[in-house]
Formats: structure tokens, sequence, C-alpha cells
């Protein structure tokens, strides 16, 4: 029996998210580790992209990489899955105070990988629960792969069971470094927001890997790889003179803040500190530069609506945003529509 063949029986056999999860491979990180990613085309081990100096967002619970075994560190790690239970409380930017052992992607992006091919590497492992903490055991062969639990694996729903939501951090491993172009399908954003961000900086920092990447770069369309329950931005757009900016819904922000507070017996979470930086631009020089010092609502912010100078000639607005040093957002605005005559 082949990867493939077990896989396959996955696809028939399951239902809902599972079936659209089981033929893939899950790396989740920050925007800013991305860019890394895809300029070097490789996915770095913790261990390796640390002594690189590659790795600009640290995504990682310090509590629980302290207990991790240090070999596991060598290693590159993939999910079976998306939806994890360590995602529902680090993906997006979360409040200081409800932070889950200071771990934080303040903007997720998954890498999505063929996993039949990631698989038939002779180097990949894989194990049925987390490797994080205590861990488990890692296996390799089809045997051992056709073993495993993929009705826990892949279950979705509510995650009251705690033996469940071990299964839902099963990973697969690669020692050091991986090539992506081995087996990369897609790229996929939280909205289009954060694609604009995405490509913008690849494309600011290397052309020829924005024009390699660009047609697998996606935005979900569906609530079955992200969580959205963070602070983040929908969207960004300048007229009339005015920079307006659409904050998450509310909704589930609120839900799991709520939740976290009434678990610490915390009554109020402070503003967040919010830096909105404005360059004015023609044909690349810089007209205007201004920074402007903000604070956000984290349990209700949903709208900003800010006036602007109008710059003579500008052709296009730099807009970068950020909270706590956090970047959320680095895009371009047209500022002036060409006479195409």
């Amino acid at each position: 029996m082949k990867f493939e063949d077990i896989i396959q029986t996955n696809y028939k056999s399951l239902s809902g998210n599972g079936k659209l999860w089981c033929r893939y491979a899950f790396h989740f990180t920050d925007i800013s580790n991305a860019v890394e990613i895809l300029a070097n085309k490789t996915l770095y081990s913790r261990n390796v992209a640390k002594e690189m100096d590659v790795m600009h967002n640290d995504n990682a619970s310090r509590q629980v990489i302290n207990v991790t075994k240090s070999s596991i560190l060598d290693y590159v790690r993939f999910y079976f899955r998306p939806l994890t239970p360590t995602q529902y409380h680090n993906e997006g930017f979360k409040h200081k105070d409800i932070r889950l052992n200071n771990a934080n992607v303040p903007v997720p992006v998954f890498f999505v990988f063929d996993l039949n091919k990631l698989l038939n590497n002779p180097h990949t492992r894989f194990s049925e629960k987390s490797l994080a903490g205590s861990g488990c055991e890692a296996y390799s062969s089809t045997e051992e792969f056709s073993k495993l639990d993929f009705e826990k694996i892949y279950s979705d729903g509510v995650m009251a069971d705690k033996e469940i939501r071990k299964y839902r951090q099963a990973e697969i491993i690669f020692p050091e470094k991986y090539n992506i172009d081995d087996s990369l399908v897609y790229i996929v954003c939280r909205n289009s927001l954060e694609k604009e961000y995405l490509t913008t900086t690849l494309y600011k920092k290397d052309k020829s890997t924005y024009e390699k990447y660009i047609n697998r770069i996606y935005v979900s369309k569906r609530d079955n790889i992200f969580y959205y329950n963070g602070l983040f931005l929908d969207a960004c757009s300048y007229h009339d003179k005015q920079l307006s900016i659409v904050f998450s819904d509310e909704y589930k922000r609120k839900k799991y803040a709520l939740q976290c507070m009434q678990k610490h017996d915390i009554d109020k979470l402070s503003a967040v500190d919010e830096q909105i930086s404005l360059e004015w631009i023609n044909n690349g020089h810089l007209l205007k530069r201004t920074v402007i010092e903000s604070q956000v609502d984290y349990l209700n912010e949903r709208y900003q609506n800010i006036n602007l100078p109008d710059i003579e000639d500008a052709e296009y607005l730099n807009v970068k945003v950020s909270f706590e040093n956090h970047v959320m957002c680095n895009i371009e605005l047209p500022m002036k529509k060409k006479n195409i005559f």
C-alpha cells in the first residue's frame, strides 16, 4: 500500500472539512516569516531559523518550547490540518493580557503542501499527536501511517474533549530545512488586505520571487482555515482626503476575549497602542512623511476615519499600520486616477 492510496481512502471516507484537508499538509506562520520563507524558497527548523536570523516573529509559546525535546526543534514542522488548538490561541493579534504564554501570530499565513509528495520524501516522519511538550512517537512507514486515527486527527467542531485536542495537533516533520518547491500548492491569507500586504512586501523584496509565487497566493473564502478571533484589519482605503480603516468583525474577537477575561478574572482590557505611518509618493520620490499615534479599543473598535492633508502631485500613499510594534498592514494606495488620454 502506498501513501497516496491511504490518502485517497481518507478522502472517500471523511466528510466536511476533513475531506478538504486530508490531501494536504499545513505550515502556519506570521507574514513577516512568510516573506523570508518565499525569498529563501525554504522552510527552516526553529533552531536553524534562529541561527540564520530569519525568524522575524516567534510564533511559539515559550513555555511549550521550554518543555519540548530539543531534538524536535531541529525539524521543520507541519500539521495535518488547520484549526488546531494551538492556532486557536495564537492566531492574530491578541491583547497582551489574554495572550496565552505570549504566543502571537499577528498576521497569519498558511503554506499548504501536497501531503503525498511530502510523505514520500524518505526523510519525512509523522506523529499521531503533538510532538510539543512531552511529545509522542514519530513514524515513517506506510503501514504506520495507515494505523493513524484519522477520524480524530481530522475531527471538527467544538474542542470539548482533551484527548481529541491532542490528535488535532498531529504533525509531520522534516529535518533542518525543506525546499518548498518540492510540494507547495497554495499560500493562503486571511483576507484581501493581508494578501495585498504579503504581495506588496514580496514585490519590494524580490520581484522574481513575487512573479514565481503570486499565482499561488489565495484568500481563504470559508471558515475552514482561520479562526478570525483576534484583532486585525479588514480593509484600508483612501478617498476624498480621508483614510478609512475597517477592523475585523468584533463578534469572534470579543467572544474569545471575554472567555479569556472570565477565566483569568480580568475586568477590563486597556486600549491597544496604534501607530499609522504615512508616506506620500510621486514617481518614487517621497513628498511627505507623517506618523499618527492612536489607540484602539480591543473589544469594540470597528472603524477609523482619519482626515489627511491634500499633498499636491502625490500619486501613492504608503500606509503602514502597527499594533504595539507588530505591523498589521503595509500597502500602497493610489491617490489620483491617471488620465488615460
